[in-house]
């Protein structure tokens, strides 16, 4: 019961980040979202679904997603309605034909729902991703560096601009207040100090699923 749940969720996470994510990514540093070049043709499709990718201000790219999903479920007692999370990491990926990053967009929806004995199920209305939300979020008033969630992610996603994948997965990080996977680079030090293991996993997977 418990993995039904976990699964289901999940798949629900899945679906709503997708719908975020439905058109191609771009770093907020070019207007036409990164699905057309400079003379405004989109990439080529070769009819089964595969996109063979496209230009960008005459660079030729290839484009991926990759994801990561992390979810924990309580159990349902008599008295007590059971909980399910999940959290779900997203990475679009522009390469150009050299494998150096274009343009990366990471963003993450966090949902739970809770259910009872009788497999009544209690989901919200709506999903909103991380970036979504904005100032939202609230990070900001606990952030080390006075920076809201989007912020730092935007901070990160510049960073791997110009770089190779294997260039910023081999980025060395380190553990601060607690948590792991904060990078290190002295680019970041001031802008970036969530931890970026989810969205380093889900950059690979990105790569791995290149067109």
């Amino acid at each position: 019961m418990k993995q039904f749940f976990a699964i289901l969720l999940c798949l629900v996470m899945v679906c709503a980040l997708v719908a975020c994510n439905n058109s191609t990514p771009n770093n907020g540093n070019n207007d036409n979202n990164g699905t057309n070049d400079a003379n405004g043709t989109n990439g080529n499709n070769n009819g089964n679904g595969t996109n063979n990718g496209g230009t960008v201000n005459g660079t030729a790219y290839r484009v991926g997603l990759g994801m990561t999903v992390d979810s924990t479920v309580s159990p349902a007692e008599d008295d007590d309605d059971g909980r399910a999370e999940a959290a779900v990491t997203t990475c679009a990926l522009l390469l150009d034909q050299e494998g150096k990053i274009l343009s990366v967009t990471f963003d993450c929806v966090e949902a739970a729902a809770s259910y009872n004995t009788s497999g009544n199920v209690t989901w919200p209305g709506t999903y909103k991703s991380k970036k979504e939300q904005g100032n939202d979020y609230g990070m900001k008033e606990y952030s080390s560096i006075g920076k809201e969630w989007y912020e730092q992610v935007n901070a990160l996603e510049a960073y791997c601009t110009g770089k190779t994948v294997s260039d910023v997965a081999s980025m060395q990080m380190k553990e601060e207040n607690d948590k792991h996977g904060v990078p290190a680079a002295a680019e970041l030090t001031s802008s970036c100090t969530i931890s970026c293991d989810q969205f380093i996993d889900a950059l690979k997977k990105a790569e791995m699923n290149v067109k």
